[in-house]
């Protein structure tokens, strides 16, 4: 029997996506205690895509430090949807951060724009961060959660044993 990885990984995504609804409570209690995030994504090219990517943006170490961190690095962001590998035109990305307190954008069309560093940190302190990002126009939506990277985190699974 020959297994279809890439399958059997796009049918986890559509799980998750199908009972996403549990996901927030799942995240807040086995993974972290200090932040959840959402990310969502927006995409004119199909829904398989955007789960690849919303997947790859939700586990990418780097992003999950930067929201430790309360840090708006749309880089990691643009990074993480790189190694998803889906064909992604880089040009129509746009990014924005978005709590109770407010929202900001941080990327424009692949590129950073001008934005108050300040009312970033703000947004970014909060215990729950939506992530949201755009590839163009588009009516495929993926939806992932996700938690920070913390101290306690690494210290706890670094000193897990089987």
């Amino acid at each position: 029997v020959k297994l279809d990885m890439r399958k059997i990984q796009m049918d986890y995504v559509y799980i998750n996506v199908m009972i996403s609804a549990y996901n927030k409570d799942f995240v807040l209690y086995f993974q972290s205690d200090t932040l959840t995030f959402l990310f969502k994504i927006t995409i004119p090219a199909n829904d398989i895509i955007a789960k690849t990517v919303a997947k790859s943006v939700i586990c990418s170490s780097l992003t999950k430090a930067a929201m430790f961190g309360s840090d708006a690095n749309w880089g990691r962001v643009l990074c993480a949807i790189g190694y998803s590998g889906a064909d992604i035109d880089v040009n129509k990305v746009g990014v924005f951060f978005r709590s109770a307190k407010g929202e900001i954008e941080v990327c424009r069309n692949g590129a950073g724009v001008e934005f108050s560093e300040e009312k970033a940190k703000e947004i970014l302190l909060e215990k729950e961060i939506d992530i949201d990002v755009t590839l163009g126009e588009g009516e495929f939506e993926a939806t992932a959660w996700g938690c920070d990277l913390t101290y306690d985190y690494v210290k706890i699974n670094g000193d897990y044993r089987t």
